[in-house]
């Protein structure tokens, strides 16, 4: 086969190019070399110091010649004097800089802990910043982000990174969230999923401020009388809220102009302001959104639809909202539980709440605390606690 012709210049470009990263393969070999020349440089600016601030003594005042010399050299008169006492009594090597212990070394991971990372990531798909914010909550390991996402990079994890900003064209983002709780809850739905030969759907409720979800029920149908008999049951546990947004689906919204909704004569009856999301923009219902897509991804994955029962479902889903609300951390909530935003219940905080690890032996992971049972006036007492 006849080599290809290239240019001159060409040849020159790819000569470059291949210099550049070989200089750049050998830098990590050369850093130590230039931290030892860099320390015998300063050693012998030092000296240098030393020597005219004695020189100066022999014929001034020591105070003068002190002054005289920080003057020359752009030190302090302490400095001088701190160098001069360490030339006295340890000789050149006195003059150099001390090397702290505690910084500067990577940290030691056992085995166990790599091992247990590694896990996270590819059971649960737990990005660094969380797993970090995991173990140090529960008392594992205080390690940093960057030190587990370069476990994922030793060990070949499959990550992905995002852009962490979007255009914004100059206006700082901010998080949307309400003042309090029961300000607003979002309602949403799911589905139809086919269990056992029927369709099932996926009621969620979540209030806005502490992101605690007050409802996750599999339902059979999507109307409205069914839908309202659940937001009673939440109305007498937990309160009536101020606002509630859906979406503009037949359940909550008429496709007619004229006339009043019964899902807007439920809200009315009992004092809530109803609000509908603008259409073709879920974002503005983000917080039901959320928690779904957490349900779908965290819990839902693990069911075969096909063989699960109605009343298995809702088994399942009552145990995620357990620990959706008393033992999942939220980075939006400055990685605190729900129900600590929401009602001040902050649980032992152990790993092995997760159903997917309750049965694993972890170290330093107490069996979990059992859920208090919410109503209004357990909620009352709780807030209750807190000073103003």
């Amino acid at each position: 086969m006849q080599k290809r012709k290239t240019t001159r210049k060409w040849r020159e470009i790819v000569r470059r190019r291949q210099d550049l990263k070989a200089a750049q393969q050998r830098k990590p070999q050369f850093r130590r070399r230039d931290r030892r020349r860099q320390a015998f440089a300063t050693m012998k600016w030092r000296l240098k110091t030393v020597r005219d601030y004695r020189a100066r003594r022999t014929t001034c005042k020591e105070q003068v010649a002190a002054k005289q010399a920080a003057s020359r050299f752009g030190v302090s008169v302490p400095t001088i004097r701190r160098w001069e006492k360490n030339y006295r009594d340890n000789g050149k090597r006195g003059l150099l800089d001390k090397v702290s212990d505690k910084g500067g070394r990577k940290p030691i991971l056992s085995f166990e802990l790599v091992s247990f990372i590694v896990l996270l990531r590819t059971r649960f798909g737990w990005g660094a910043i969380r797993i970090a914010a995991e173990l140090a909550n529960k008392g594992i390991a205080q390690i940093s982000h960057q030190t587990v996402h370069r476990i994922f990079g030793k060990y070949h994890l499959p990550t992905q990174t995002y852009h962490p900003k979007g255009k914004s064209n100059g206006i700082r983002s901010r998080r949307y969230r309400r003042r309090a709780p029961n300000e607003l809850w979002h309602v949403d739905f799911a589905g139809p999923f086919p269990i056992a030969d029927q369709k099932v759907y996926l009621l969620v409720v979540v209030d806005d401020y502490s992101r605690f979800a007050l409802a996750s029920e599999a339902i059979e149908s999507r109307e409205t009388a069914e839908v309202q008999a659940i937001l009673e049951r939440l109305f007498e546990q937990y309160g009536t809220p101020r606002e509630m947004l859906t979406d503009n689906g037949t359940t909550f919204a008429s496709v007619w102009t004229t006339g009043t909704h019964q899902f807007d004569e439920f809200c009315d009856a009992h004092d809530v302001i109803h609000k509908l999301a603008a259409p073709s923009y879920p974002e503005s219902n983000g917080q039901a959104e959320a928690l779904i897509k957490t349900i779908k991804r965290e819990c839902l994955i693990h069911l075969a639809f096909s063989a699960a029962l109605l009343l298995m479902l809702r088994q399942t889903l009552q145990q995620f909202r357990e620990d959706y609300n008393f033992h999942r951390r939220h980075r939006s909530l400055g990685y605190d539980v729900p129900s600590g935003s929401y009602c001040t219940v902050r649980l032992t905080p152990t790993l092995r709440a997760i159903p997917q690890l309750e049965a694993m032996t972890l170290p330093h992971s107490p069996a979990p605390e059992e859920a208090p049972q919410m109503n209004q006036e357990f909620i009352h007492r709780q807030t209750a606690l807190v000073p103003m």
